[in-house]
This record gives C-alpha cells, structure tokens and sequence, in this order.
C-alpha cells in the first residue's frame, strides 16, 4: 500500500457562502480507482455519470490511482468540471445546466419531451471548454442539436439557424481534447462532429437572405484556387538533389516574419542547408479552410510537398497549425487512392508519406558522416537534441501553448543512447551529454515549467480573429494572464494567432479583460529552441524585446 493526498474542492450551494479545498490522505494499491476512492469518503457529492477535474483535466471515466499518481504525482487536486453549475462538493447541478435551454425548447415546439430529456445525456460536454463567454450554447448543446439533425431532418433549417451566431454559435467552438484526460465511453468524437455542423452552417449561410451579416466572412475563410500557371511552372523544374530543408513561409500574418527568420536560424545553427525553392509556396487556407473545404487544402499541401520534392529538401513548419494541417494531408492521401492519383495527375508521382520532424530525426540518426563530422561534441550533441526540442509541439493531446521542456535535457541517456560512432568512446558522449545539460538545462527551464502546468494553455482561441475580435482579445488575454500569474517567466507559444494577440496586441487584449499591460515576453517555439541551444543570432526580436527577454531570464 502507498500514500498519496487528495485536496477535495468541497462546497455546497444551500449552505456555503464560499468554497474550500479538504486534503484527505489515501492509502491505495494497484486496484484502486478515483472514482471508488471518491464512494468511500462520507457525504462527498460526486456524481460519476459527469465526471470531475483532476489537475485541471476532464476525467469522465473511471481510471486506477496509480496512474494519475505516475502522471500527477502524489498531490492531486480533485475539483467540480464546473465551479458555475456546482450542487456540493464535486457534484454538479444538471437541472440548473438543463433550464438553460428552455427558451430553444419554447422555439421548437416540434421537439417531444423524451426528446428533450435527452440533452441531459450531453450536458457533460458544456463543462469542457473554457470559454469565458456566458452567451456560449455550449458544446453538449452542439452535440445534442447534431443528434436532433438526425430526428428532425424536416427541420434542419430551423435547427443550423439556432448555431449560426457568430458568438454563441458553433462558429466559436475550439477544439477541446486538450482538456481531457480519459474520454467519456460511447461518446461521438466532439470536434469532428462540431467540426461537422460547423460545415453544415458554412453552406446554410450562403443561403439568399439568411440575413446573418457576418456569415459574409465566411467569403475570406475560402481557399483559393492554385493558379494554373503555379502547376505549370511546377512540372517544369528540373530535379535538383540540395538534401537540404525548405522553411514553409507563405502565411499571410506580419508576425510570420518572426517565425520564419528563427525557424532558418535555427537549422542553420545546427549546420543545416536552408534553401529557398525556385517556386512560390502556397498558403494553406488558415483554420477554417480545413473544415470547409477539406480537398483544396490537401492539394495546396501536396502542391509544396511536390515543390520540396523537385528541390530534394524537407519541408519544415515553424508554427503548429500549419504542421498538423500536412499531417492531416498526407495522412488523407494515403488513405485515398483516387484523391492521390488526382494530386499525382496534377503535380507529378512523388511520395507523400512524408513528415517533417521524423525527417529530422532520421537525418541525425542515418546521416552518421555528417553528425560525427563536427569539430566539437558538444556541437554534435546540440543537434541530436534539436529533433527532440522539435518534436515536443506534438506532445500533451496537440497542446496550444507551449513552454521548452527541461526533461529533454535532463534525461540525455533517453535521447543520445542511439549515438555511436568510431571516434567517440560512450563514455565521452555521456559526458558531453552531461556538459549539454550542465549549459542549457538553466535556460530551458525559465523557458518552461509552470506555463507547461497551466490548463489554460491548452485551448487556442486564435481563430476567432477573422470574425469575433473581441472574442479573439478576451479569451488570449486570458490565456496569457493565467501565466503571467501563475509566475511564468517566460511564454512560448506555436500558434502565430497566440503570437500576435500576446505580443502585438498585448496592450489591447490586456484592455479587454480589464487588465494592466505586462511586459512578460513571449516567444515562438523555434526562438524559444535557439536560445535554449545557446543561440542569440537570429531570434528575428526587437532590440526592446531582447532587453525585456534578457531581464525575465536573469
């Protein structure tokens, strides 16, 4: 048996005037679960049909202690999946969460009661996301109207006309995965099927006199067409054999320019080739574009994997969107045999099966007279440690804000074992390895830690720029603030959107929630890779944001 200790958010609605957090030591082996644990404690509200926050994440299912103690640590704080709705303790008022909708159930009147009662089978899903907008429907009400879709095909109209506001609407959703840490079982998957209606209310508002102004915008969320003349002059390059990296630069945001000069920096820091294509890279489309029109934004990605591929070079994104974006595009084309031959019909047969940051990986791991070619070790060392710093976008469920994680220093056995070569004995490569750490270990961890810890730097917001501004403003500057004083020295975020709203707009988003303006810095993820490789050249900063940088990390 072990010990750990639970800090239990305990409340009641009828009687307290506050809440409090009541530690209550645990003994638990192997077989014990959260859920059984919660059951023996003595007039505890908790409701296991809705679930309950453990650190800040979603737990609807049962899991074993141990494993929140191997993810958590020993000190879990065990809170109500929303502090709105709260009965007692954990538990949550789902009458007050149902009487919300009473109006949309006087509107439809088409809608029978059992009908009805079956929102409550989705009101777990509203306490998801942290939306700070009260007029939000909520993504347990997009969920229950997709269900109604299915019902009352005869009412479709009436039914998308209820999703399609700019700010309590579907338009407003962000993804909301990130936030959980075990799925609710036999569940629909929430953002492909909001993703879904979020299609449906694109082609509803396109509708003569639907009367939604700002359904116009949907006109700047499209994607072009490529150009005829692009393909052409693309089936018209000749093969070259650069073995080099491209940098993905076509993004339409100022603050890009960031973004590609650190993301160059970097891979020429660590000695790699950088070229630039002798085409033009197509922008991918931006967040909307992938939801509605799926198929364009697959060509434009294979149109500059085909590009890359003329030249022989890796195409690398500095910025997550954009990567996950190819990833969904190969991923398609591999999965669709007439699709692929349409992209190799108009571009050329090329293998699409192609990521950029295994690529990396497998560069330094096979491209052995290159790696053991450096003057220096250490420098060796810097670059099979770049791939690690690289991949660690992808960690944590596609988490939206990031800090540089230290554990990629400190665990050098884990991520130098597979070096070897004939002038170096293991011994000097682990201890170069620890060399490594002693140096940069410092400065990674101003660059992470507590940001990492913040649930808040889970959910992206960025997209609601291009036609909710204030929204765009207020849940940044939220996001922003809860590490600002959470203590962070330091915020590194992989989304231009975030980039732009705290820094550019840092000012202005601060205004939107009421908020003094703060000079807490904020990096992109390959600035935040330099500077924690011990590299100041290239950051792509201004010489005030340089000297605020350099206070936060004294």
């Amino acid at each position: 048996m072990q010990t750990l200790e639970l800090s239990i958010f305990r409340f009641c609605a009828k009687e307290s005037y506050e809440y409090y957090f009541q530690k209550y030591p645990l003994l638990y082996d192997s077989n014990l679960t959260l859920f059984s644990a919660l059951a023996s404690i003595d007039g505890l509200g908790f409701d296991p049909s809705m679930g309950l926050r453990v650190q800040g994440l979603c737990v609807f299912d049962d899991v074993p202690l141990y494993e929140l103690v191997r993810r958590f640590g020993k000190d879990l704080c065990l809170e109500p999946l929303s502090q709105r709705y709260v009965s007692k303790d954990l538990a949550l008022d789902k009458e007050a969460m149902f009487a919300r909708y009473g109006w949309f159930f006087d509107k439809h009147s088409f809608i029978t009661p059992s009908d009805r009662y079956e929102l409550y089978q989705y009101l777990w899903a509203n306490t998801i996301s942290l939306q700070s907008d009260e007029s939000y429907l909520g993504d347990g009400f997009f969920l229950y109207v997709d269900w109604l879709l299915t019902r009352y095909p005869k009412h479709f109209d009436t039914l998308i006309h209820t999703l399609a506001n700019a700010q309590s609407g579907v338009m407003s959703y962000a993804p909301v995965e990130a936030l959980i840490y075990t799925k609710k079982p036999n569940t629909p998957h929430i953002t492909r099927t909001i993703h879904s209606l979020i299609s449906k209310v694109a082609r509803f508002g396109q509708c003569p006199g639907c009367g939604r102004a700002w359904i116009n915008e949907l006109e700047s969320m499209r994607i072009p067409p490529i150009p005829d003349s692009a393909i052409t002059a693309l089936k018209a390059l000749d093969q070259q054999d650069h073995k080099a990296f491209i940098v993905f630069d076509a993004y339409a945001n100022y603050e890009a320019k960031s973004l590609v000069s650190s993301t160059k920096s970097l891979l020429q820091a660590l000695g790699y080739k950088v070229i630039t294509p002798r085409g033009k890279l197509l922008p991918l489309g931006g967040y909307f574009g992938r939801i509605l029109e799926p198929k364009d934004l697959i060509k434009r990605i294979a149109y500059n994997l085909a590009l890359a591929d003329k030249e022989k070079a890796v195409l690398v994104f500095g910025d997550c969107r954009s990567y996950y974006a190819a990833l969904f595009a190969q991923d398609a084309l591999l999965r669709d045999q007439a699709l692929l031959d349409e992209v190799c019909a108009l571009y050329g047969k090329i293998d699409y099966d192609i990521s950029p940051v295994r690529h990396i990986k497998d560069i330094i791991s096979s491209d052995q007279s290159e790696l053991w070619g450096r003057d220096s070790l250490l420098e060796s060392l810097k670059l099979a440690a770049y791939p690690s710093t690289l991949a660690f976008d992808r960690i944590d469920n596609q988490q939206a804000v990031y800090g540089f994680d230290p554990s990629i220093m400190t665990l050098p056995k884990s991520v130098f074992k597979h070096l070897s070569g004939p002038n170096f004995t293991q011994e000097e490569i682990m201890n170069a390895a620890k060399d490594l750490h002693t140096r940069y270990v410092p400065i990674a961890s101003k660059l992470g830690g507590k940001w990492l810890d913040i649930i808040e730097s889970r959910q992206d917001f960025s997209h609601l720029q291009t036609y909710n501004y204030e929204g765009y403003l207020r849940e940044s500057a939220r996001m922003r603030f809860a590490g600002i004083d959470a203590g962070a020295d330091v915020l590194v975020v992989s989304s231009l959107g975030l980039f732009r709203a705290f820094s550019t707009l840092a000012k202005t988003s601060a205004k939107s929630i009421g908020r003094d303006p703060s000079e807490t810095p904020t990096l992109l993820l390959p600035q935040a890779a330099l500077l924690a490789l011990g590299v100041r050249d290239g950051l792509g900063l201004s010489g005030a944001t340089m000297r605020t940088l350099d206070l936060a990390l004294a």
